[in-house]
């Protein structure tokens, strides 16, 4: 009907949805450090500008808020001063769409990022570019001058076959003509539409079988499942290590032993918002390496008669030492983190799947906002298992 048309059209343009949806990051904090650019996702945190703050700065007669050096906006992934984020909130807020990409780049050119490394190192987009690296490759061309993959991909009944052949290409003159004449294949972890339809998914999950058989190492199986999932469907992030368990650390070692250090009531949580019909998924900055102890730890979660509710597990593609380092030393694994979300994000075309989020540390509540969840829909685990809202720092429950 008209009336529900123009309750949508009005949705679209109110302004909590124009920010949520274009500047998702949008934050305030009185952390200064623009002019060296230290700023830490920590310190950034901690002098987080709240509404009482910002009212005593206008009511007491002293500096405006604006002008206060130590005030650091953060937008598009990037602290700013408010000389340089003012124009981009108010092409939002003043005319309800945001600045050509062009113009923000232009802005923003020479700012600090939010996090340093998240811009610098890969230039993918996509998480699944960080399997391997240049040079693995270089040394793998040296080692063998011919060989072929095969992959197989087994679901139920249905059987998958993709042939990749490659040939090294010489690097003389003389070969040049012949090795462009010749059929080249890009190796890819992502199936075509044609190719997954072809495999008859179910709704939920789909167990399939890998196997992969090299000239050098024979022939190596493993398992994982595919979700298919409708485009309609909301989903429910959660980190685990934190989260689902008491400690990052000792969530790695105790359940190893057998040792249970799960939050208490974190299955009865997920498994009531799974039954209230949304998805479940879980994100963590494991390594890939990890993945069979950590989907078994899932599953053995168990709180009386309510076990963790069944979704996909994405953990971080590099090695154990790798995602060790950036978990622990460097402690940025948001980075990861948000090209994964984004990566998913992408097979929605326009819409956002992503409802809320749950984690324990400022980094996962930056990487939830980067994807465009709204800050009264995230959530942070203390060691207590006590949980936060974001908008709410001082209640918990």
């Amino acid at each position: 009907s008209d009336c529900e048309a123009k309750l949508h059209r009005n949705c679209e343009t109110d302004l909590p949805t124009l920010i949520s949806r274009h500047l998702p990051d949008l934050a305030a904090s009185l952390c200064g450090g623009l002019t060296d650019a230290s700023i830490t996702p920590e310190q950034f945190e901690a002098h987080f500008l709240t509404y009482p703050q910002f009212l005593e700065m206008l009511t007491s007669g002293g500096a405006s808020v604006v002008n206060d050096s130590n005030l650091v906006i953060r937008v598009h992934e990037k602290y700013l001063s408010w000389e340089k984020a003012a124009p981009i909130m108010l092409s939002v807020m003043l005319f309800k769409q945001p600045l050509p990409s062009e113009v923000i780049c232009e802005i923003t050119k020479g700012e600090q990022n939010v996090n340093i490394s998240i811009g610098t190192g890969r230039k993918t987009s996509s998480w699944f570019g960080w399997f391997g690296s240049g040079p693995r490759v270089e040394d793998i061309k040296k080692e063998a001058t011919d060989f072929s993959t095969r992959t197989e991909v087994k679901e139920n009944s249905t059987n998958l076959t993709t042939c990749i052949e490659t040939k090294n290409n010489s690097t003389s003159s003389e070969d040049s003509d012949a090795a462009c004449r010749s059929k080249s294949f890009r190796k890819t972890l992502r199936l075509s539409s044609k190719r997954l339809a072809g495999l008859k998914l179910n709704p939920g999950s789909n167990e399939v079988e890998f196997s992969v058989t090299t000239a050098f190492q024979g022939t190596t199986r493993c398992k994982c499942h595919i979700y298919l999932w409708h485009h309609t469907d909301k989903v429910v992030i959660s980190d685990i290590d934190g989260t689902i368990t008491k400690s990052d650390v000792l969530g790695h070692i105790l359940p190893v032993i057998g040792r249970d250090w799960a939050q208490s009531g974190v299955a009865q949580l997920f498994t009531k918002i799974r039954s209230n019909g949304y998805q479940v998924m879980y994100l963590s900055a494991r390594a890939i390496g990890q993945a069979t102890i950590t989907k078994d730890y899932l599953q053995s979660v168990k709180q009386g008669d309510v076990c963790l509710p069944d979704g996909p597990i994405f953990l971080n593609p590099d090695s154990l030492m790798r995602a060790l380092r950036r978990e622990v030393i460097d402690r940025n694994p948001e980075e990861f983190k948000i090209r994964c979300l984004k990566d998913i994000q992408s097979l929605f075309e326009d819409k956002n799947p992503f409802f809320a989020g749950y984690g324990n540390r400022p980094n996962d509540a930056y990487a939830y906002r980067a994807v465009g969840i709204p800050v009264s829909r995230i959530f942070t685990v203390n060691p207590a298992g006590e949980l936060r809202h974001e908008l709410a720092q001082n209640f918990r429950t």
